[in-house]
């Protein structure tokens, strides 16, 4: 049989954005022969607490058994430390899969998504993939889109708000007030789906803990992650919290066995490792404030950030700088794809990997 069969395929998938990933490290070191420290995709330096790998290890004897369905331990363990009933928690592979369900559940064709943009870009992926659309809030300051200009972009198709508190890739975030303005603005047919993936490492005290608002309004949806302040971006495990009739339909949507055995069992035993989460944290907030004053120190503008991650203009092509950058060991998220062509990412690293990545950008020279 002759010809292309991708002809096929359903129009609206050709539309999804490839994801593009932060360069491995394994890639970078054996290609430069090098020894390379990442800072491209916020993951924790620490890496996952010693209680955590010994639970994988014990889960992995088990790894010819399907596991539970709906995560039965683990769900109760989130219900119980964020104080909320078990039937409004959504286990999912990852908080991008949460994102995912939500977009095949509230939208199609003729119906839209909205977001504040530069923003994470599962949003755009999430609501193509449901053969909807996402737009995008074009806001004055591109560190953060106001309430009347996020407001304003509603309209009767608009079936999803994603808001990530605080944001990525520019750290800022929405506090208390604007919170409450987007609640009490949004129109009856648009659900908010409040993203606090890096909801640990903020220390703003206006900041608004989403799951404190899911009782004022049933629209609301917060999704969370195991895969940053807790280590577990390699086995892909995250949440949602929202109304229970909700979360209840989002479960058609899941798909059966989507959290792997490992999965569970170290977030269960993540949940417990108190003392890594509050090291992580503390570590996340010294290398912020290090990276913002030396960076602002050499002249470059650094926007303010409440994650565990910067960023800062340095003035010239960042691709072109990341690649620089690259070939002295350090693996840095280049923003241009985001609509910022001068702006980089940095990942919080450890503080010798923070102090390194200084020189090595000090020694580029961007500010001779």
């Amino acid at each position: 049989m002759a010809g292309n069969p991708a002809h096929l395929i359903r129009p609206h998938v050709h539309g999804i954005p490839l994801y593009v990933p932060g360069k491995p490290i394994e890639e970078v070191e054996r290609e430069l022969g090098i020894v390379a420290a990442k800072l491209a995709s916020n993951e924790n330096p620490l890496g996952p607490a010693p209680e955590v790998v010994t639970a994988i290890a014990a889960a992995a004897t088990k790894m010819n058994l399907y596991p539970e369905l709906e995560a039965p331990v683990l769900r109760r363990a989130i219900a119980g430390r964020l104080r909320v009933e078990e039937d409004s928690v959504l286990v999912t592979a990852g908080a991008s899969h949460f994102l995912e369900i939500a977009a095949l559940a509230f939208l199609g064709p003729g119906l839209t998504s909205l977001g504040p943009w530069p923003s994470f870009v599962h949003y755009v992926i999430a609501s193509r993939m449901a053969a909807g659309d996402f737009v995008q809030v074009q806001a004055a300051d591109p560190r953060k889109a106001t309430v009347e200009e996020i407001l304003g972009s509603v309209t009767p198709a608009t079936r999803l708000l994603f808001i990530a508190n605080p944001n990525n890739p520019t750290g800022a975030h929405y506090g208390r007030g604007e919170l409450e303005a987007l609640l009490c603005g949004l129109p009856e047919h648009t659900m908010l789906l409040w993203d606090e993936a890096y909801f640990e490492y903020v220390t703003a005290e206006d900041y608004p803990d989403g799951i404190a608002y899911l009782a004022r309004d049933p629209r609301m949806m917060v999704v969370r992650s195991f895969s940053k302040v807790h280590a577990l971006a390699g086995l892909r495990v995250g949440f949602g919290v929202g109304h229970p009739a909700i979360i209840r339909e989002l479960a058609r949507i899941r798909g059966p066995f989507k959290i792997s055995l490992p999965a569970q069992a170290a977030a269960v035993a993540a949940l417990d490792a108190t003392d890594h989460m509050a090291r992580s944290i503390a570590l996340a907030i010294e290398g912020r404030a290090f990276l913002a004053e030396t960076l602002a120190g050499m002249g470059l503008r650094v926007w303010p950030s409440q994650a565990n991650f910067v960023t800062v203009d340095v003035g010239a092509d960042a691709g072109e700088v990341a690649g620089r950058l690259e070939r002295t060991g350090y693996i840095v998220r280049p923003l241009k794809p985001f609509g910022l062509p001068t702006c980089l990412r940095i990942t919080v690293g450890t503080m010798e990997q923070n102090a390194g990545f200084v020189r090595a950008l000090a020694g580029l020279r961007l500010c001779a």
